[in-house]
């Protein structure tokens, strides 16, 4: 191994999600773009890295990038210094982050607009933005989902999260959701795909005429063209315009992805879904909990139950809900009056012998 194949090696390979690998080295190129070298061993080399890192977060600010929006590129030049063993004076570089300042509301998408969305969504779209919305999945854990990390209860999927990760947990979705996904799956054998438990749960877009791409070459889809169909479907719709931004990097009142995951605690809180439960379900550290709490599946399925009603967009989909809940409440009540009647009979037969 060479210095320079070292240095990326330490780079890299010290890092656990490959979702953080790749934006680690988009940025760390990007900083090596803005000092104007090639090699990442030049890039240790450079005189007074400090000052560069502190020039480079002010051109960054200067393009309109806001207290938080510096973080992730400073992670990732702070992580690549520490793991070729440069120290660098962090709370000196952090003073020139400048001020944290709210530049914008922060809420979660309405029912209308996930709605909308969902009305011009095609089925694959359907069943991510309701991973996110009925779930509570963060974008990137959407890629990563493979067909055993699902298991049907009664009508819905339990869903495994990170899956072998000290990150992973489970959540469930709404029986809309497993709906879609369930005709997603078929709409997918019927072209030809011979799906197994290791089939990426969300694939590629395929040719329908191309059997050799269905059966053989699946692949699954990548976050990156998950957001761009995120943002597409968000300007067909019409929730979001594509003209009602001043600077690249004005935010919105809506996180793009991350509203459908607030969307989601939103209706949990909404649903007086217990504290401890709705954190598990969104992936969250129970802290010191995490080691005496035993919360098993059913307890957290209780929970999510509550949460359907306000977890389901689709009103004929509510409706078809509530009507099954009217007919397990009517089938509940004719077994308890079955059983009245036969006590009655009982008592009657008991006091005709006496």
């Amino acid at each position: 191994m060479d210095n320079e194949e070292e240095i990326y090696f330490n780079f890299i390979n010290s890092l656990k999600s490959e979702v953080t690998k790749k934006i680690y080295e988009r940025d760390i190129k990007l900083f090596m773009k803005f000092v104007n070298i090639a090699r990442l061993s030049d890039l240790l080399a450079i005189a007074e890295p400090q000052k560069q890192i502190i020039k480079y977060l002010m051109s960054l600010r200067e393009r309109g990038l806001s207290f938080n929006s510096l973080s992730l590129p400073l992670c990732a030049i702070y992580h690549f210094y520490d793991m070729n063993d440069v120290i660098l004076n962090k709370k000196k570089i952090n003073m020139f982050k400048g001020e944290f300042v709210k530049k914008s509301k922060d809420r979660a998408y309405t029912h209308e607009e996930i709605k909308k969305i969902l009305d011009v969504s095609d089925l694959r779209m359907k069943c991510i933005i309701l991973l996110m919305a009925s779930s509570g999945l963060r974008v990137g854990a959407i890629p990563l989902l493979r067909l055993r990390n699902l298991e049907k209860i009664n009508t819905i999927y339990k869903i495994t999260v990170y899956e072998g990760t000290n990150e992973e947990y489970y959540t469930f979705c709404s029986p809309e959701c497993t709906s879609f996904i369930d005709a997603y799956l078929e709409y997918r054998t019927q072209n030809g795909e011979k799906l197994h438990k290791d089939s990426f749960l969300i694939r590629d877009q395929f040719d329908i005429t191309d059997i050799e791409q269905i059966r053989n070459k699946s692949k699954g889809i990548t976050l990156n063209t998950i957001k761009v169909l995120v943002n597409t479907v968000l300007l067909k719709s019409g929730v979001r315009s594509s003209t009602n931004h001043t600077t690249p990097y004005n935010r919105k009142e809506v996180a793009k992805c991350h509203g459908l995951r607030k969307w989601f605690s939103t209706q949990m809180i909404k649903s007086k879904v217990q504290f401890e439960n709705r954190l598990m379900m969104e992936g969250h550290s129970l802290g010191i909990t995490d080691h005496y709490a035993r919360l098993d599946v059913q307890d957290n399925y209780a929970e999510y139950e509550k949460a359907i009603d306000l977890l389901t967009i689709n009103q004929e989909n509510r409706l078809k809900l509530e009507l099954k809940q009217v007919k397990i409440e009517k089938s509940k009540l004719d077994e308890l009056k079955a059983d009245f009647e036969k006590f009655k009979n009982e008592v009657l037969r008991q006091r005709s012998r006496k």
